[in-house]
């Protein structure tokens, strides 16, 4: 009875696992969209000469105070 209560365990550990692995899949999948959405805007804002959202700049590992002391060419 002991042994069928373990293995029932093991079942429900390795069900939790698999639905855990696919969150990560679907979070990494979410984070690429974000991040390419991301240098969209920035690139957008770049090129029509206004200052990009702080927040898309950290997104893409970028600090927003460096990125203002940049000049235009």
């Amino acid at each position: 009875m002991l042994h069928r209560t373990i293995d029932e365990l093991r079942a429900v550990a390795r069900e939790r696992l698999k639905v855990m692995g696919s969150r990560k899949l679907f979070s990494a999948i979410g984070n690429i969209f974000t991040t390419f959405g991301s240098a969209v805007a920035v690139s957008r804002a770049v090129e029509t000469g206004r200052k990009p959202r702080a927040d898309d700049l950290r997104k893409l590992g970028m600090d927003p105070a460096a990125f203002a002391k940049i000049g235009r060419f």
